[in-house]
């Protein structure tokens, strides 16, 4: 026990001793964490507290959740104090090691008694528990400061050392690396370079490589803006950073829900650190001493740089100048020699810190231009076959086929607005494989052809366009693998996609119930607070309303008439207006935040019944009682002879008779027409319908006018002939 004691206390003497050698970095990393912490969080929740004051006549807020928010965003898993950490880790990495630059100093430790090994490691350590000390210092002083404002809130806890916790990880991922840098390079500047390329190198590149897809590639999307990485803990520190504060409540759930959406990403950066020390360990083994002072200690670290920094530049300016000049390939090809052999002359000066030295190691450099233009070459015929990249369906688990933003509004079962992406992503799983790859891979073929005729390089004049080029409809595909993987493309499928075919995926119960989110936990949650909630119908320019008691009635019969929809009925149907169930009063706080829309299409005859019934349906977009006259103009196109110009007439006529009144609102088109696989071409936008109401009423909309447009192919034919 003596023994182990003894050894206890040695190494906590020699840490110790270690941090009193580095005062000016512990006053730092003090410093940094006193004013972020509890002085920042008394700036942010005074703020706060003055915001909420300015809205008070709202009465869904509440100063609680307001002051709970604004702390848990500062100094919870959503703070900003990463940034201070990934500077910190670079500030102490860098000068921990120091010595290693100046021979006396490296001479001063080696007649120490202390192994070399015991040296490293001791002020690796020493490094990690001077961030984390006063890091948990300026933690526990800022959860003061909030108790001095009457937060106490177990959530808040546990957010905050869940915080300390991968803030801590980052520190480590981020100090490994630099650590690493650090015993490559010969001296300070390039211990900093070095440290700057391993955290950054595979962001750089990663932004370059999505350029170029997003740029050749017509198909090209993903999820994420830069995909996934695999060296960076900053990534991996800011995949699934959502925290639990949402500016509506504050629960402990979004904690656990935090921590299964970042453990993996913390598992990567703790590898990505194990690796990037146990480097760093045996470079500092084999490191010779006499190199001190000079770029780099180890030449291969040298040619690492050079080659990645010159071919990642190539490959940049070459897919820059493609974009400028529209693809001359004369002008590509120079730009990338010409920058792959600045960038090559600069970095060898760098490293050898000797003009002399500008043409060193020459032969590196048309290897790196070659590389850049096979790159871009690759890229521009799409050598790998990407666009039109379908997966073989034996392979592929599920699908799923959505709008990339979504008119409607999606939420989770604790009443939280979800991203329409995020909800189709995770819910949406068409078994109907074979059907989904046809349609997708038409829907790539048709943007992969216009793409490359109007939109990429050399595209056509627009005066050249095919009308048929604005026909369609923009989608995301998602294949998901069997191993796990997901397949994502951007696809335009046309509107003369076989019916068919998008009648087999649309009628998919999974893809129904997934668009209209028929979610049984979500409607008994509405349904059991009925009481707060109203059920209205709308048509953009009138609007009648119902109480919450409608709402499980409605449930029922929409949801089973909604088994009879389709792509085709989607296509040829007239809806007539949306049912909307909302809250009388939005109160966040209480999770009475619901609100959304249901198109109504007249073949759904037992939900049209029901509101009928219940007297919330309109036979028109506006009650006729209600209309005065009807104000319609026809814009006409004279098409001028060979070598002149089109001219354009304008015709109107005003209609007060009530049964040409009845036929034209029995022709027109509600206001806020946009659901999914809505076609403009279903609109006849030559003829303008603007509706004046009696001066003795209004709509819920108001006293209008209103202006709406013909069902294509519906315009009356009085109307045709009056303005013809």
């Amino acid at each position: 026990m003596t023994s182990k004691s003894s050894s206890w206390t040695e190494k906590s003497n020699s840490q110790l001793a270690t941090a009193l050698r580095r005062k000016w970095v512990i006053g730092l990393c003090a410093l940094c964490s006193f004013l972020y912490f509890p002085i920042g969080l008394v700036v942010v929740l005074v703020g706060a507290r003055g915001r909420y004051i300015s809205v008070a006549e709202y009465p869904f807020l509440r100063l609680d959740a307001v002051m709970v928010n604004a702390a848990a965003s500062w100094i919870g898993t959503t703070s900003f104090y990463c940034m201070l950490t990934i500077g910190l880790a670079m500030v102490l990495a860098i000068e921990g090691y120091r010595y290693l630059y100046k021979k006396e100093m490296i001479d001063f430790y080696e007649a120490t008694p202390e192994k070399r090994s015991k040296r490293f490691w001791r002020i690796f350590l020493n490094g990690i528990l001077i961030h984390s000390v006063t890091l948990i210092a300026g933690m526990i002083l800022s959860l003061i400061v909030a108790g001095g404002f009457g937060i106490f809130r177990k959530a808040l806890y546990l957010e905050t050392a869940y915080n300390f916790i991968e803030l801590t990880i980052l520190f480590i991922g981020i100090y490994s690396l630099c650590i690493l840098g650090a015993i490559v390079s010969g001296n300070v500047i390039i211990a900093i370079l070095s440290g700057l390329f391993l955290i950054s190198v595979e962001f750089v590149f990663r932004v370059v490589w999505t350029m170029c897809k997003s740029q050749y590639f017509a198909t090209y999307y993903s999820r994420s803006l830069f995909g996934s990485f695999f060296t960076s803990p900053v990534y991996n520190y800011l995949c699934g950073r959502t925290g639990m504060a949402d500016n509506k409540v504050y629960r402990i759930s979004r904690l656990i829900e935090h921590i299964g959406d970042s453990w993996k990403y913390n598992i990567n950066t703790i590898i990505i650190a194990v690796i990037a020390i146990a480097i760093a360990y045996f470079a500092y083994k084999k490191r010779k001493n006499e190199f001190a002072g000079q770029s780099f200690v180890f030449r291969i670290a040298q040619w690492i740089v050079k080659i990645s920094v010159a071919v990642i530049g190539g490959i940049f300016t070459g897919a820059c100048l493609d974009l400028i000049t529209n693809g001359a390939v004369a002008v590509m090809f120079m730009g990338v020699v010409i920058a792959v052999l600045v960038l090559c002359l600069v970095l060898e000066i760098v490293f050898n810190q000797d003009f002399k030295a500008l043409f060193k190691n020459f032969w590196i450099m048309p290897v790196c231009a070659v590389a850049a233009i096979a790159v871009i070459l690759g890229f521009r015929f799409d050598v790998t076959g990407y666009e039109l990249y379908t997966p073989d369906p034996s392979k592929v688990e599920s699908c799923a086929i959505y709008e990339e933003y979504s008119d409607y509004t999606y939420y989770d079962r604790d009443l939280d607005i979800i991203t329409s992406e995020d909800y189709f992503c995770d819910n949406m799983r068409l078994g109907n494989v074979e059907a989904v790859r046809k349609v997708g891979f038409t829907g790539q073929e048709r943007r992969s052809q216009y793409f490359r005729k109007y939109v990429g390089l050399n595209p056509a004049k627009p005066d050249t366009y095919d009308e048929s080029y604005y026909q369609g409809y923009e989608k995301i595909l998602l294949y998901r693998m069997k191993n796990g993987k997901e397949v994502y493309r951007r696809i335009s499928i046309p509107y003369t996609i076989n019916e068919t075919l998008m009648d087999e995926i649309t009628s998919d119960q999974a893809y129904r119930d997934v668009l209209f989110q028929k979610d049984e936990v979500l409607m008994d949650k509405i349904v059991s607070d009925a009481d707060n909630y109203r059920l209205s119908y709308s048509t953009g320019m009138d609007q009648l309303e119902g109480d919450g008691s409608l709402i499980k009635g409605f449930y029922d019969v929409y949801y089973k008439d909604l088994e009879t929809y389709k792509y085709s009925l989607a296509v040829k149907s007239k809806p007539t207006g949306y049912v909307n169930i909302s809250p009388f009063i939005y109160d966040y706080g209480k999770n009475r935040n619901y609100n959304q829309s249901f198109i109504v299409f007249p073949e759904y005859t037992d939900t049209v019944k029901y509101l009928k019934d219940n007297g919330v349906y309109l036979d028109t977009p506006i009650r006729k009682e209600y209309i005065d006259q009807i104000y319609i103009t026809h814009d006409m196109e004279n098409k001028g002879t060979e070598g002149e110009e089109s001219t354009y007439e304008t015709m109107d006529h005003t209609y007060t008779d009530s049964k040409q009144i009845d036929e034209i609102m029995n022709n027109i088109a509600f206001n806020g027409l946009n659901y999914e696989w809505f076609r403009n071409e279903k609109l006849d936008y030559k003829y303008t319908v603007t509706i004046f109401l009696d001066h003795s009423k209004k709509s819920y909309y108001g006293a209008g006018p209103y202006y709406t447009d013909f069902w294509k192919d519906s315009v009356p034919a009085f109307v045709i002939q009056d303005l013809s």
